[in-house]
């Protein structure tokens, strides 16, 4: 099923729920370093399938740790450019840790037209949070989100796939997803196209909490379409 621009499509989406601890953060929107987009050379028909015909070029893993007074903390993170991540975190005590994981493409039209993409983003996810005592603030915060962010500008899209916190009660949960959206480039415009997850937890009271996020099998698909042809000023500016 094709699906045009500004439609999404969640096939077989996780079970989440919604909780205060993350639940107006970017998490992971940025990326630590510029990337190298990939050219799209063909207005139609160009078909590309990660990690099949290569590697992700996005596969950025990041924590931080900080343990309090008397506490333990911990955090680790993976990530491969064959379509896996993973990071998982853990306070004891009290502290603060954040392990982070950034998995996706960068893009770039070098066409001299306007051309459309469009992105399948597919995945299998497994998550785990739980804090002791159960009751209380703070706990293990999980975060899962899309985004497409034009290089060095602005957020084209972004997309809560995951928003969990232990203060909301133990859970492990797995489930396959799929998403779907196009994205409309101009010529010479690039765009990055990446999953950020998040494991955060800040415990501050004598408590302990303890979090994973895993995704496997992560594959995304990139199509080019042809898009009504606009005008172009000097500036890269759409002629009206």
């Amino acid at each position: 099923m094709r699906l045009c621009a500004c439609k999404i499509m969640l096939a077989a989406i996780l079970p989440v729920t919604v909780t205060g601890g993350c639940a107006g953060s970017r998490f992971g929107s940025d990326l630590p370093a510029p990337t190298r987009p990939q050219a799209l050379r063909a207005t139609e028909g160009a078909h590309l399938c990660l990690p099949q015909d290569r590697a992700f070029s996005i596969a950025v893993p990041q924590v931080t740790r900080k343990a309090g007074f008397d506490g333990q903390a911990d955090a680790d993170a993976t990530c491969s450019g064959q379509g896996s991540a993973r990071a998982t975190a853990e306070v004891i005590g009290s502290g603060e840790a954040t392990a982070l994981f950034q998995l996706g493409h960068a893009f770039a039209n070098e066409l001299e037209r306007q051309v459309d993409l469009e992105i399948a983003v597919r995945y299998r996810c497994v998550f785990e949070a739980s804090s002791s005592p159960e009751s209380g603030a703070g706990g293990a915060q999980i975060g899962l989100r899309l985004y497409a962010r034009e290089s060095r500008g602005p957020l084209l899209r972004e997309l809560v796939l995951v928003q969990y916190g232990s203060e909301a009660g133990p859970a492990q949960r797995q489930a396959a997803d799929e998403v779907r959206f196009t994205l409309t480039l101009a010529p010479g415009a690039a765009v990055d196209v990446f999953l950020a997850g998040q494991v955060r937890i800040e415990i501050r009271e004598g408590r302990s909490a303890r979090g994973s996020l895993e995704l496997s099998q992560v594959e995304l698909e990139a199509t080019t379409r042809p898009a009504p042809a606009v005008s172009w000023d000097g500036d890269g500016c759409p002629q009206t």
